[in-house]
Order: C-alpha cells, then structure tokens, then sequence
C-alpha cells in the first residue's frame, strides 16, 4: 500500500491503479487521501505542461477500479469531496468541469430526492483558493467563479416545490425559476435569491412579481452589496459572473414599464455603471441628476407617445419614428458607445434629447443652456 501511495505522488491515478491488487475502501480512500495531500508541483515537475485532467481524476479512475464499491453512496460522497479538493489544489477549474457530470451519473448519484443532501452539500462546499500552500475559502469567488459542476437539468426527480434544494443551485444555475413550482414562483424571498444571482431567472417567470420594483432593481443591478464595485469597474467581468443582467429588464411587467420614476432611477444607475468613462476617475459633469429629472417628469407625454412605449423623438439619429422601450433606447445609442465621442455621459445626451421633445410638445420654461466659451490666453 505504502509503495503504491508513493507513486501516486509523481504518477497519474490510472497507472497507479492499473497493475495495483484490489483493495478495500479504506485502502482507496487512504491513497485519494494522500494524492490530495501532495503538492501539485511535485507531480508538475519534469512534464513540459498540464493539460490532461484525466490525469487527475480520482473519483472517475478508483470509481471504475472498485467497481464492487459504486453501490456504496458513503464511499462514493467521501471520494467525490476529495476530488474536489484535489482539483482546488491544482486550480484548473477554468481548463475542466466536464467528466464529472458523467461520472457522477454512471453512479446514479444525480437521482432526487435518493441523493438530494449529497447535491446539496456538492453546491454548498466553498470555493476555495491556494493560500501558502493551503486552501482557504474565498466568497468572492463564491459568488463571480461558481463551479456548476451541475445544473438541474442534469438531475433526475420531482423537485419543483423543494425550496431548499432549489436554492441550492442559484449561484450557479441560471434557470432555477424554470423549475419551480408556481408557488415558489409568486414567492419574493424565492425569487430575489434567484434573479440577485441571474437576472434570467426572470425569463418566462409568469408571475406578478415581474411587476414588483424589488426583483426587477435585482435583477437588473445584482447583489447590493457588490453595488460600489460595479459602479466603478463596471457590471461586466472578463470571466466569472457579472454583477446584474442589464437585459433582463425586457422581462419586466406592465406596471414597471409604466413606472417612469423607476425607469428614469434604472438609467441612472445603469450609467453610473456602463456608461461613463474614466470610472475609476470623479464625476465632473456638470448637470445634477436633480435638473434631469426635473426635466424627465416635466410633462405629462414626455417619452411616452404610447401606454409604456417610448417615442424616440431626436431626428438626429434615425429619420424614421420608431416605438421602443426607453431601456432599448439607452442600449442601442448609449452602451454601444455611437454616441459616447459626442457625449461623455448618457445623461448629457438624454437632456438634449428632452429638451427637443419639451419644444415639440410646447412645454415652456425649457431653454438649452449656452455653454461658457474658456477665452484662451496667450
């Protein structure tokens, strides 16, 4: 046993267990133990380079060895979590996740509600990250780098009204409200874990809580806590998670979209995160959000030609008139940056485009400012 496991520290678990005699379950939890326990860089050392994660898959490679073991769900659990730890150490999560999927269904370990606590525990063990050596837990990563080892589709069962295990999955399933019942739909606590992970969990929600300012705001900014962050750097990552889904507000009800303090609120924020360059620098415009807004609800149509529907009034852009939601509108000529040389901030642009539409309704009082000319000295 004790030459086997000293192998296991420069060799990969297929050709340690292909010559080995058949052993026990505590003999094979003791070598998945001690290849956990070994430095990555021992098993590196001499290889040009790491692409093979086959190399390294213990649950797969002793799952098929001991085959007279796979009816033995306590031995299966306890080698899966070391799997995960063994992958942890080698910090590759990004190169590899599948293989595990299929493993862990040739061993009927997807199956609700035989294995609902083991499901459970799989989505709640931390990510973690190597610290001096050592694994430590990291809720940041938590939350912007899930594992998804698994989403619900994988797994067989009726669980629609389990609202534990359902939520098990919202931090890295983007479809959880898919698959519960319509009384955990209508259900808010519910549904705010859901879309503060994925906005699109809002998609086909059926419910009048696609109404409810709370889940939309949610849905659309993410988690308040990660509120500061995201205003400075912006709700996208280049990997991992993002902070909000901007697109799920097309998802939002009747009533929000009639809603105009709510949606001038939601262009707000949406430029404090998206649209304004230099994030990490101070705000220097010089129109207060006060005088926009004043502006936004100075007249009773303005932007709204239709029930909930936004008249894009500003001939500048498109010679056609057009009906279209307010948010398309900041979309299409904000983020996408058509107009971002002319104007630095969308809010510059949204008080032009208000003080046309003021004229043509006559509203009165609403005279553009003259910008100040800087005399130049020489």
């Amino acid at each position: 046993m004790q030459s086997l496991i000293a192998r296991a520290k420069y060799t990969p678990i297929s050709e340690v267990l292909k010559d080995a005699p058949k052993m026990d379950k505590a003999s094979l939890l003791e070598l998945a133990e001690a290849v956990v326990s070994y430095d990555p860089a021992e098993f590196l050392r001499g290889r040009d380079e790491f692409d093979d994660c086959a190399d390294i898959q213990l649950f797969l490679q002793i799952s098929e060895f001991a085959e007279e073991l796979r009816q033995d769900n306590d031995f299966l659990y306890k080698l899966f979590f070391l799997q995960i730890k063994h992958y942890d150490m080698f910090d590759i999560w990004k190169k590899d996740t599948y293989g595990f999927r299929d493993a862990l269904d040739r061993n009927n370990l997807l199956r609700y509600p035989e294995h609902r606590d083991f499901i459970m525990r799989v989505n709640a063990f931390p990510v973690q990250r190597k610290e001096g050596g050592r694994l430590v837990d990291d809720l940041d990563m938590q939350f912007f780098f899930p594992r998804k080892l698994f989403g619900l589709r994988a797994i067989s069962g009726d669980f629609g009204n389990d609202r534990e295990f359902l939520l098990s999955f919202a931090n890295h399933d983007q479809s959880v409200t898919e698959y519960a019942s319509q009384e955990l739909r209508d259900d808010k606590a519910f549904v705010l874990a859901c879309v503060s992970n994925y906005g699109s969990n809002l998609y086909d929600l059926e419910s009048d809580l696609t109404d409810d300012r709370d889940v939309i705001w949610t849905a659309v900014f993410g988690p308040k806590k990660y509120e500061q962050r995201a205003r400075q750097h912006g709700g996208e990552r280049e990997l991992g998670k993002r902070i909000g889904s901007k697109e799920s507000i097309q998802y939002a009800g009747d009533r929000i979209n009639r809603d105009k303090e709510f949606l001038f609120n939601v262009l707000m924020e949406m430029e404090r995160r998206y649209f304004r360059s230099g994030r990490s620098r101070p705000d220097t415009s010089p129109l207060s959000y006060a005088e926009l807004k004043a502006m936004y609800f100075g007249h009773p149509s303005i932007l709204f030609g239709q029930e909930g529907k936004y008249n894009e009034y500003d001939g500048t852009m498109d010679s056609r008139m057009v009906h279209e939601s307010l948010i398309d509108h900041w979309w299409r000529y904000s983020y996408r940056g058509e107009l971002k040389q002319r104007y630095p901030h969308y809010r510059d642009f949204l008080r032009r485009m208000l003080l046309k539409k003021l004229k043509a309704l006559g509203a009165p009082g609403y005279v553009p400012r003259k910008r100040q000319r800087t005399k130049l000295r020489f």
